[in-house]
């Protein structure tokens, strides 16, 4: 693992403000160090909870834009189905 997203071979990070293409908005200025600050405990837990429903990371408020926008669905209410296991034993 890297300390720090710059160093790391597999990330792509601009050097400087403003000079990567494809942002959709100004970089911010801070970029960096915002890559490259640790997470408290909250926003971890928030992480994980967006990766374990597959849903989109961020305030709840963009996150309702998001599911608007691209149409995605909102299983935020409906628990995560799991495969039923077919009973093995002879019966």
């Amino acid at each position: 693992m890297c300390r720090r997203v710059e160093f790391s071979s597999f990330a792509f990070v601009s050097s400087g403000a403003g000079g990567s293409k494809g942002w959709p908005t100004p970089e911010p200025s801070d970029y960096v160090l915002w890559l490259n600050r640790s997470q408290g405990r909250e926003e971890v837990e928030k992480i994980r909870y967006a990766i374990q429903r597959s849903r989109p990371y961020g305030s709840d408020q963009w996150v309702s834009n998001a599911i608007g926008k691209f149409g995605l669905k909102n299983n935020d209410a409906e628990p995560r189905a799991r495969k039923k296991v077919p009973d093995s034993a002879p019966g």
